[in-house]
C-alpha cells in the first residue's frame, strides 16, 4: 500500500515543475512585450503596468486551468461552495487590476461581471449534478458562457472592459479569454465530468482515437448495398 504515494510522485512532481515552469515562461513573454509596446507607442507607466498585471493574472488562472496538478490541487484543496466563491473572485480580479488604478473602476461593471461568473459556478455548486447526462445546470451554464462569445449579440466585455487611446483601446479579450479557465473549473471542478480533459496539444493516442472514429463512420461506395431493379 505504501508503494502507491511513490509511484505517483514522480508523476505529480513533473506536473508541478511544467505548471510553475510555464506559469513563469508566460508571465516573462507578457511583462517583455508590455515593455516593448510601452516604449514604442509611449504608453504611461500608470496604464502598461496595471493592463500587464491584468494579463498576467489572466494568464496565472489559464495556466492554473489547462495544468491537471494545478487544477487538481485547486479542486482537492476547496469544497464546491469554496470552489465556485474562489472562481468568481480570481475571474473577477484582472478587472480590477487595472481599471482600478486608471481610474475606469466601475460598480455597475463589477456587480454584472460577478453576476456572469456566478452563473457559470453556482448552478453546479448549489444543485449538483450525479447524473453525466445533460441537465438543466448544463443549459444554464452553457448559455452563460456562450452569451458575450457571439459576435454582435451582446457587447458585454466591450463595455465592461474599457480601454484607452491605441494600442490599448481594445481589452474586452481579458474577458474572453476569463470563460476558459472558468469554464473548464466549472465543468471538469464543480460539474466533474467523467471521460472529458483539455489539453493544449492533442497526443498520438488522441489523433489515433480520431483517425479511427473517422474510419467507423466512414462508408465507402463500394460496400454500399446494391440495388437492382426487377426487370
Amino acid at each position: 500500500m505504501s508503494s502507491l504515494p511513490q509511484a505517483h510522485e514522480p508523476r505529480i512532481t513533473s506536473g508541478r515543475r511544467r505548471f510553475w515552469a510555464g506559469l513563469g515562461g508566460v508571465c516573462t513573454a507578457l511583462a517583455i512585450a508590455g515593455f516593448i509596446l510601452a516604449q514604442r507607442f509611449e504608453i504611461p507607466a500608470g496604464i502598461a503596468g496595471p493592463v500587464v498585471a491584468a494579463f498576467c493574472w489572466q494568464a496565472a488562472l489559464y495556466c492554473a486551468a489547462v495544468s491537471r496538478w494545478a487544477r487538481a490541487a485547486v479542486c482537492g484543496a476547496l469544497p464546491p461552495a469554496a470552489l465556485a466563491a474562489a472562481l468568481v473572485a480570481a475571474s473577477v480580479a484582472p478587472y480590477v487590476l487595472y481599471a482600478a488604478p486608471t481610474g475606469l473602476f466601475a460598480p455597475a461593471s463589477l456587480a454584472r461581471l460577478v453576476l456572469l461568473c456566478a452563473c457559470v459556478t453556482l448552478p453546479y455548486a448549489l444543485f449538483p449534478v450525479s447524473r453525466q447526462r445533460l441537465a438543466w445546470q448544463d443549459l444554464v451554464v452553457i448559455c452563460a458562457l456562450s452569451f458575450p462569445m457571439v459576435s454582435g449579440l451582446s457587447t458585454l466585455f466591450r463595455d465592461i472592459y474599457q480601454g484607452f487611446d491605441p494600442p490599448a483601446h481594445r481589452l474586452d479579450a481579458l474577458g474572453k479569454l476569463m470563460l476558459i479557465p472558468l469554464g473548464l473549473y466549472a465543468f471538469l471542478g464543480l460539474r466533474k465530468l467523467r471521460g472529458a480533459a483539455f489539453r493544449l496539444l492533442p497526443r498520438r493516442r488522441d489523433w489515433r482515437r480520431l483517425r479511427c472514429a473517422v474510419d467507423r463512420g466512414r462508408r465507402p461506395v463500394d460496400r454500399l448495398p446494391q440495388v437492382v431493379s426487377p426487370a
